[in-house]
């Protein structure tokens, strides 16, 4: 399962390929593109007309919650809201393995730049957390003469590095604190993890994590 390649990214830096409506990984030798934001990227200038899982959307109610209290409240405190009610709403409901088991190369899409708080940031971060699977956001450089097959054994963070500017497929960083705060909700809510190996995994990770902090 380590060695499935899934990547994020922002619809913008996929413009070129949404413009031409190429989705698919024989089309565009990307990856296979896959909204996962709540409008399903029509509001995107170009207008997505791809696939869609909008089960992994966020869900409105919160999205408001924490839209309304930016600049109102703590920053850490308004992401860990959102946060704790994205992976109770809707990473705990859905099997993502499942979901994603017929997608070739597939990545992600949402609308926050670079480096900005997204939930996509949080998927990828989940991915890892339950399945190992290292998930990179990915900006495309222009020039598109590039094979896949280059990037198939791209598959976590640390396989970045200088040397793959080659390949035309930048990494970028993701917020850090995103990972901590995911790993104090899920350890709130470890007695109901009823997956043994996920919570085998977590509580792996806890005890690193704590092993670090002392």
């Amino acid at each position: 399962m380590n060695k499935l390649l899934i990547r994020t990214g922002n619809y913008t830096d996929f413009e070129q390929e949404i413009r031409n409506g190429k989705y698919l990984t024989t089309e565009n030798k990307i990856g296979n593109l896959i909204s996962i934001s709540g409008d399903r990227g029509k509001s995107f200038k170009f207008g997505f007309e791809g696939k869609v899982l909008s089960q992994l959307a966020p869900r409105r109610d919160f999205w408001k919650v924490w839209h309304n209290n930016i600049g109102k409240i703590d920053e850490e405190q308004n992401m860990r809201y959102y946060i704790h009610e994205y992976y109770h709403k809707v990473l705990s409901k859905v099997d993502i393995m499942v979901l994603l088991k017929d997608e070739t190369f597939p990545i992600l899409l949402c609308y926050e730049e670079v480096q900005n708080f997204c939930h996509r940031h949080i998927l990828a971060e989940y991915l890892n957390i339950r399945y190992g699977i290292g998930v990179n956001d990915i900006t495309i450089e222009k020039d598109r003469n590039f094979s896949l097959f280059d990037n198939l054994y791209i598959s976590n963070q640390d396989n970045f590095n200088g040397e793959n500017k080659s390949k035309k497929i930048i990494p970028n960083p993701r917020p850090q604190s995103i990972r901590q705060i995911l790993l104090e909700v899920l350890r709130e809510d470890l007695d109901n993890i009823q997956d043994e190996t996920f919570k085998t995994r977590l509580n792996k990770l806890l005890y690193s994590d704590f092993e670090r902090s002392t």
